[in-house]
């Protein structure tokens, strides 16, 4: 009799966690409607000022589209001074408009079917957490404007700097490849594959299914023409090993690497674009030469 209780229990508890709650809100200006969640009683934005906000989106289905809650991530929104205005808000800036600092809202908006795009498809709600992490006036604002410009500018220099010396280290390793310099410091796989490691890792070599950042820069091995290079935009590129997301040459260079390693891979076509290359930026059958740095590693 217990265990039929408890059973009991255990069902409705998960028929009300999957229950939209009783005290919800009706939009104004869009559809859908929101809860508080919680009240901080905080400070309330004043026309002209800016909420800064954590938001996380996803469906029904629990499926995750943006997710915003880190610090370095955190959104604003300035609060319009014209009420006339206020109709073409977005529905989670109309929540937020409600909110004061420390304020946390979920805003539920339903789906049509002619609104199901292909990420939606099996979607019916879109959720949106939304959290008011701080309230900003016009001055503090601008000061952090000004900040956030100063910080990019640095960064986009760093980037330079960075990118001028690993144009000269490829640059140099190739080179040194075509005249020979290289004969007994290279290592070849079986498939091809010659690089040599220019600044040693730690740890053990990235596997099949786990998930890296790296900084690279790649060019042709006939002329050296260069078609991509990451650290030009400062931002790594994300990958999963072995997941055929890039070349196959790739997906296994990148075993040969462990967090730290700096390299440069020579990768013949067959394991590059083949035959077809990728036109018109590298021509058919050609050899590749990659300088990569491994950054991350992660599951």
């Amino acid at each position: 009799m217990k265990n039929i209780l408890l059973i009991t229990l255990l069902v409705l508890g998960i028929v009300a966690c999957q229950t939209k709650p009783s005290n919800l809100h009706h939009l104004k200006y869009n559809k859908g409607q929101y809860e508080l969640i919680f009240k901080a009683n905080g400070q309330k934005a004043k026309p002209g000022e800016y909420v800064q906000y954590s938001v996380l989106l996803k469906d029904n289905k629990n499926k995750v589209f943006v997710d915003k809650r880190k610090k370095n991530d955190l959104l604003r929104e300035q609060i319009i001074e014209d009420t006339a205005f206020y109709k073409d808000l977005t529905a989670a800036a109309e929540v937020l408009y409600q909110l004061s600092k420390g304020d946390s809202a979920i805003l539920y908006i339903p789906l049509e079917e002619n609104e199901k795009i292909k990420e939606l498809e099996h979607s019916d709600t879109l959720i949106f957490q939304l959290k008011v992490i701080d309230i900003l006036d016009k001055e503090k604002m601008r000061d952090i404007i000004e900040d956030e410009y100063l910080k990019k500018e640095a960064e986009q220099t760093e980037a330079k700097i960075k990118q001028i010396a690993v144009d000269q280290i490829i640059m140099k390793t190739w080179d040194d490849y075509n005249k020979g310099k290289l004969k007994g410091k290279l290592t070849k796989t079986k498939s091809g594959i010659k690089y040599i490691v220019l600044e040693e890792g730690n740890g053990e070599f990235a596997k099949k299914g786990q998930k890296v950042k790296i900084g690279f820069y790649g060019m042709t091995q006939k002329d050296a023409s260069a078609f991509e290079n990451s650290f030009g935009r400062d931002k790594d590129l994300e990958l999963t090993v072995g997941a055929k997301q890039v070349i196959p040459g790739w997906d296994e260079a990148l075993t040969k690497m462990n967090k730290g390693m700096k390299a440069v891979f020579f990768i013949p076509s067959k394991l590059g674009f083949g035959k077809q290359g990728k036109m018109p930026i590298i021509p058919p059958d050609a050899d590749l030469v990659f300088y990569i740095e491994l950054h991350e590693i992660s599951k």
